[in-house]
């Protein structure tokens, strides 16, 4: 399950791009949104199918009011996902912390389903010798954040003459860019952002640049690995599911 429109449109080019095995497998990608992915708890649990449920940490501070993720502020997540089903964290700092093999919920009544949730994660850029640190909240500025050549070469046109503004306007300032990216995706059309970054991919831009953002790809990684040990146990569940929330 995915939770918005770019990630179910950009998805299966970095499954073709990155996950060959996986590519193989029939895998179905479910956009919910609204972060309602935990609605279809009982169904997903009921029917055993195995399941990746890609989501936003979507953070807010004491008043309720989005902004973007921040360690020691008592952030919270308003994600009913991640505080319902899995991991049951409410906190940012929490939900940061976590590592990877803490994300997957095993079901031992079923020894072959299990789900896994994939949220926004520390983006960690190396500057010369500087080491810096930065937070996001969505897809599309996690997505601009750990691929800024990509986007500081784009073609000039619509949100994306705003991205490379920010970018050279704020590069050496990792937490003002997250901030700017945060305003500004906020205030745009996300579908629209997806089709025309495909659309540049067929004019001027190959997406063969633009790399998976981290915490998409360890969640891609982890279901083409439980299929592939599926299938060579020889009983599968047959089918996997990649829910997107908006």
């Amino acid at each position: 399950m995915v939770e918005g429109q770019a990630e179910r449109m950009l998805i299966p080019h970095f499954i073709r791009k990155n996950f060959e095995k996986l590519n193989r497998c029939y895998v179905s990608i479910l956009e919910v949104g609204g972060s309602h992915a935990h609605r279809l708890k009982s169904l997903i649990e009921h029917l055993g199918l195995l399941t990746l449920v890609i989501t936003d940490i979507d953070s807010s501070d004491a008043d309720g009011k989005a902004v973007p993720p921040e360690i020691n502020k008592e952030q919270e997540t308003g994600n009913e996902t991640l505080k319902t089903w899995h991991p049951v964290k409410l906190k940012i700092d929490d939900l940061l912390a976590i590592p990877p093999e803490q994300k997957i919920k095993e079901y031992k009544e079923t020894p072959l389903f299990s789900i896994r949730v994939a949220y926004q994660i520390p983006i960690v850029i190396q500057q010369g010798e500087t080491t810096s640190t930065a937070y996001s909240t969505t897809f599309e500025d996690t997505l601009i954040m750990e691929n800024i050549k990509y986007f500081s070469e784009i073609e000039d046109s619509g949100i994306f003459k705003k991205i490379k503004k920010a970018i050279r306007d704020t590069e050496s300032d990792l937490c003002k860019l997250s901030s700017n990216f945060f305003t500004l995706i906020r205030s745009s059309n996300k579908g629209s952002f997806a089709l025309d970054l495909l659309w540049l991919d067929k004019k001027s831009t190959p997406l063969d640049g633009l790399v998976a953002p981290k915490y998409i790809a360890e969640g891609l990684l982890w279901l083409e690995q439980k299929l592939t040990e599926n299938q060579n146990k020889n009983t599968i569940p047959q089918k996997a599911r990649v829910t997107n929330e908006q």
